[in-house]
C-alpha cells in the first residue's frame, strides 16, 4: 500500500503532517500487522525539490497495489 499524506499542505506544518502520518500508520499496522506500507514522508528527504519528490512519489505509486488516502490530514 502507498500511504498518501500531505507534507506541506493541509494547514499544518511539515512536522504536524509527519506526526499525523505516523499515527495513521500505527493505526493501520494495529489492524493489519502484515501490511506492507510505503511511506513517502519517511522516505523522501525534506531538502528535495517538489518536482523530484513528486517524481519519486509517482514511481512508488506505480510499484504499489493500492493507495490509502485519508479523508483529512488530522
Amino acid at each position: 500500500y502507498y500511504l498518501s499524506h500531505p507534507c506541506t499542505t493541509g494547514n499544518n506544518s511539515v512536522e504536524e503532517n509527519k506526526e499525523n502520518e505516523e499515527e495513521l500508520y500505527k493505526r493501520i499496522m494495529r489492524r493489519n500487522p502484515k501490511a506492507k506500507v510505503i511511506r513517502p514522508l519517511k522516505i523522501i528527504p525534506e531538502d528535495m525539490t517538489h518536482e523530484e519528490a513528486m517524481g519519486r512519489c509517482f514511481k512508488m505509486l506505480d510499484a504499489s497495489d493500492a493507495i490509502i488516502m485519508p479523508d483529512k490530514a488530522t
